[in-house]
């Protein structure tokens, strides 16, 4: 990477910490199914309460129930509220992913966060010899390249270790993304 790296773009979110700084990246390009998925369960999961539970609720005021059969639509009722409760949570955890690297004073630590799941990995920094981007490997069609011969449109960020291991900081992020942040790294690093 050059000395000089282009300027952070405004979607990294960089945090000043006691021992080092935390890039947290906006959530990843190739997961936008994923976002889309969860507005769909969201909005799934909001019409199922608010439709059926509307119907069966206009059913025993129109009806007069009473005695166990009430008792058996209410408890219907709260199982529908519930279902539309949960299929709207888990729509609003799949949208939820992020990914924070965080400088720290001996360590370079990745954060990987999907909902109330969190996934760490700590690499020591006197391990680590180079920050690059690599092209993710076309997994459909929204990350095949447009033509023969153009880059992927996604890549990935990647740590190379002393011992020639690496390891993947953060992937489905775009070149604009993953570039300057390689830079910005690798100077706060010192490589």
């Amino acid at each position: 990477m050059p000395a000089t790296s282009p300027p952070l773009p405004s979607d990294i979110d960089v945090t000043p910490d006691i021992d080092g700084v935390r890039y947290t990246l906006p959530p990843p390009l190739e997961h936008q199914s994923r976002r889309s998925v969860g507005g769909m369960l969201i909005m799934l999961g909001a019409a199922e309460t608010v439709v059926v539970g509307g119907i069966l609720l206009g059913v025993i005021v129109t009806r007069g129930f009473s005695g166990s059969n009430l008792l058996v639509m209410l408890c219907v009722i709260v199982g529908i509220v519930l279902l539309g409760a949960a299929v709207a949570l888990l729509g609003a955890w799949l949208r939820s992913a992020r990914t924070e690297i965080a400088t720290e004073r001996e360590h370079l630590r990745v954060r990987t966060r999907l909902g109330p799941i969190r996934r760490s990995r700590r690499l020591r920094l006197d391990r680590v010899e180079k920050i690059h981007v690599v092209d993710e490997p076309p997994t459909g069609l929204a990350s095949a390249p447009q033509r023969r011969g153009e880059p992927a449109r996604f890549v990935r960020l990647c740590v190379e270790l002393r011992n020639g291991r690496r390891h993947t900081l953060a992937s489905g992020l775009s070149r604009r993304l993953a570039e300057p942040l390689a830079g910005e790294l690798e100077s706060a690093l010192g490589l």
